[in-house]
C-alpha cells in the first residue's frame, strides 16, 4: 500500500527540516518537524523522524514517547521498538528497556538488531557476560552486523 502524498505545508516543513538536518542545526530542524506534526500529527514517519532527531539531541524522554507513539500507530514497526528500547535505555529504564524488547523478540526472533539493542541494555547496566548470550545471537543472525560486531568486542574489553 502506498501512502498518500503529503501536504504541501508538511511537504514543505519536512523538506525543511531535512535540509536543516543535514546542515547540523538541529534546533531549528527540531522546530521545523514540530510544525509538520502540528498539520498531521498521527504521521508515523513524521513522528519517527522527529523521534530520531530527539535522539540525537540527547532529549530520550521525548524520542521514548515519539517511538512509542509510532508503535501504537504501526505495531510491526520494529525500528520503533529499537528505538524506544534505546531511549529507555538512555534515561536509566534498563528493566522497561529489556521488557520492550523481550516482548518484540517474542514475536521477532529473528531480527538481529534487536538482539543487539537487548545486549547493549545489559552492557549499560552492568551485566556485560550476559549481554556477550545476546551479541552472539545478533552475530548468528547477522554475521556481518558491523554494531553487533563491535559491541561484542566492546563488550569483551569490559
Amino acid at each position: 500500500m502506498v501512502a498518500p502524498p503529503k501536504p504541501p505545508l508538511v511537504s514543505d516543513a519536512l523538506a525543511k527540516a531535512a535540509k536543516l538536518e543535514r546542515a547540523g542545526d538541529l534546533a531549528a530542524a527540531l522546530a521545523a518537524y514540530e510544525a509538520a506534526i502540528g498539520v498531521t500529527p498521527d504521521d508515523p514517519d513524521l513522528l519517527a523522524s522527529v523521534a530520531q532527531l530527539a535522539g540525537r539531541m540527547e532529549m530520550h524522554e521525548t524520542a521514548e514517547k515519539l517511538w512509542r507513539a509510532v508503535s501504537v500507530l504501526q505495531p510491526t514497526r520494529l525500528e520503533a521498538v529499537d528505538g524506544r528500547a534505546r531511549a529507555l535505555r538512555e534515561v536509566g529504564r534498563y528493566g522497561d528497556a529489556v521488557s520492550v524488547l523481550r516482548d518484540a523478540l517474542t514475536e521477532n526472533p529473528q531480527e538481529p538488531r534487536l538482539w543487539n539493542t537487548l545486549g547493549m541494555t545489559l552492557v549499560q547496566d552492568s551485566q556485560t557476560e550476559l549481554a556477550l548470550t545476546f551479541f552472539d545471537e545478533a552475530i548468528r543472525l547477522d554475521r556481518r552486523s558491523p554494531a553487533a560486531l563491535y559491541n561484542r568486542g566492546g563488550a569483551h574489553f569490559d
